[in-house]
């Protein structure tokens, strides 16, 4: 164990080590709701790497892996970020290796049968209403490190024509580090079977994200992006400029007032203050300007994800406001 960076708000000023790490003990050592892997990473990938082709997909110097991951477990890696930790292809390596060193996976052993079975369902709406009764019976902090995480990739797809990572594509390369059986000794056969029963679940869940997740999430929980990238300046969140593609951010970069700037300036300026939704106890919601140092303000509560096969109405129990 080594000594807790003020920052990060540990209960008992002692961190463990992050990796290999059981998410429900880092998440109580480290009295946060998102773990710092996937906090760190997520915000890191969303300001460096959103347009980066074959993120997720395309490896990195396994020597930059490996040192990444030792100075995160000493607790060298805190905002501000150093230059040699930025690295987008190292940084989605990070991510991978931290969810696959789970001891028990995101998506957990526990509903993997479950999980299997909502995958051969016959058709996209009964496989959609199965992944989503799941969904919202897995443990709170999975659930909640689940829901961020998928946001994110969500965006990251909606940039598949310039990084060209399509749902079906971040599927394939972040299923293995989600959800994986609990039988070591699988044969070759059940092995491919079950990564393709992974690779549909994660991409119905990455492709239609708002079916399974209610509101949206602020990705700086318990940093700030001025504090992780101090010389790229605070800009609001503009969703417009965000999803235009890169050519069109540069046509109006270069429209008027002094001309433009690289993609990377133009990006900054939409990083990711989103608005805070306030749930009330029948699963409305009311929106209110966010920052970037709000927390997720999202709890289980009844009528958030309805019946009916389309997961939005009314009725049924589901995850809802509150918290």
């Amino acid at each position: 164990k080594v000594r807790c960076a003020a920052w990060m708000d540990c209960s008992d000023g002692i961190i463990s080590k992050v990796f290999n790490t059981a998410l429900r003990d880092h998440l109580k050592a480290t009295d946060r709701k998102i773990a710092y892997v996937i906090e760190l990473c997520v915000c890191c990938l969303l300001e460096k790497g959103l347009y980066e082709e074959g993120l997720l997909r395309v490896g990195c110097a396994s020597s930059k892996l490996r040192r990444m991951i030792s100075a995160i477990n000493a607790n060298y890696v805190s905002p501000p970020l150093a230059d040699k930790y930025s690295d987008p292809h190292v940084v989605a390596g990070v991510l991978k290796k931290y969810l696959r060193s789970l001891p028990d996976p995101l998506l957990t052993f526990e509903f993997y049968p479950q999980f299997v079975a909502a995958a051969q369902k016959p058709n996209d709406a009964q496989r959609k209403a199965a992944i989503l009764d799941i969904v919202n019976q897995l443990p709170r902090e999975n659930y909640d490190n689940l829901r961020y995480l998928t946001r994110f990739l969500a965006y990251l797809a909606e940039k598949n024509q310039e990084n060209k990572m399509s749902p079906q594509n971040i599927a394939i390369v972040m299923s293995p580090n989600l959800l994986w059986s609990p039988n070591e000794n699988e044969n070759y056969m059940d092995q491919v079977n079950s990564t393709a029963t992974v690779n549909t679940i994660v991409e119905a869940l990455v492709a239609d994200w708002s079916f399974f997740f209610d509101g949206e999430v602020n990705f700086y929980v318990s940093m700030t992006r001025d504090a992780l990238f101090p010389d790229n300046g605070g800009f609001p969140f503009d969703k417009e400029q965000h999803v235009r593609s890169v050519p069109e951010q540069r046509a109006g970069a270069g429209a008027g007032g002094g001309g433009g700037g690289p993609v990377s300036d133009m990006m900054s300026r939409s990083m990711f203050v989103t608005p805070t939704v306030t749930a009330t106890a029948f699963g409305s919601s009311t929106m209110t300007g966010g920052s970037s140092q709000d927390e997720l303000r999202f709890g289980r509560g009844d009528g958030g994800k309805g019946g009916g096969g389309n997961g939005n109405g009314g009725g049924g129990l589901g995850r809802g406001g509150g918290g």
